[in-house]
């Protein structure tokens, strides 16, 4: 037995790399990792297909860029362009809550569905019909207070309705 090599000091305490336990804890969070990362994904992906989210996010984006003409009309005092966007954000926030078109939210409209939101809306649609076609003209100050009464209006529409 001359040709035998002796291995058993070698491999008396081997254990083998899979059971041990630093190798499970690793491919046991990149398994975890890997599920969160598909969850994620396919959360996404669902959210990116969905149509009520998409409409949702288009009205708040067109929310938005009134609230930005709006700041944009205060700064240079154009009160035309002010009421205009003050009221096609109010539109299109109550387009996104009724379901409807933001043309087809008039002054009528919100009173057959709302009556109290009407009556603090309609200084808004007054004061745009008068700025587009009267060109009354409003002191800085009383945009300022226009803007602020607006975005009031949004957040109640946002969370009461």
């Amino acid at each position: 037995m001359a040709n035998q090599l002796d291995l058993t000091p070698f491999t008396k305490g081997f254990v083998p790399v899979y059971v041990q336990p630093w190798f499970m804890a690793v491919n046991g969070v990149t398994l975890l990792v890997l599920a969160a990362g598909y969850v994620t994904h396919r959360r996404r992906e669902r959210l990116a297909n969905d149509p009520s989210l998409a409409a949702a996010r288009e009205h708040q984006r067109a929310v938005r860029v009134e609230l930005d003409l709006m700041g944009k009309a205060q700064a240079a005092g154009d009160n035309a362009a002010f009421f205009t966007a003050a009221r096609r954000a109010l539109q299109q926030a109550l387009a996104r809550k009724w379901k409807l078109r933001p043309a087809d939210i008039s002054l009528t409209a919100i009173q057959a569905r709302h009556a109290e939101l009407a009556e603090s809306v309609a200084p808004v649609y007054a004061m745009a019909d008068e700025a587009a076609y009267g060109g009354q003209i409003a002191t800085q100050v009383a945009l300022a207070d226009w803007d602020k009464a607006v975005r009031e209006q949004l957040r109640y529409i946002d969370s009461n309705l």
